[in-house]
């Protein structure tokens, strides 16, 4: 648990100060994905029973 938590403080570390490392980049490409996706039209609702109408 200790090496989890070392790992996930240095990800965090190097997000915040904006350093670009392998890492954060990695992170923000899959942010950037997530985002392209929420913004693509879909003719398919999210859930079978979800509907407009």
């Amino acid at each position: 648990a200790k090496k989890i938590i070392e790992l996930v403080s240095k990800w965090i570390a190097n997000l915040t100060l904006n350093e670009q490392t392998e890492d954060s980049l990695a992170f923000l490409n899959a942010d950037q994905e997530m985002k392209n996706e929420d913004f693509q039209p879909s003719d398919e609702p999210i859930h079978p029973e979800a509907s407009l109408n």
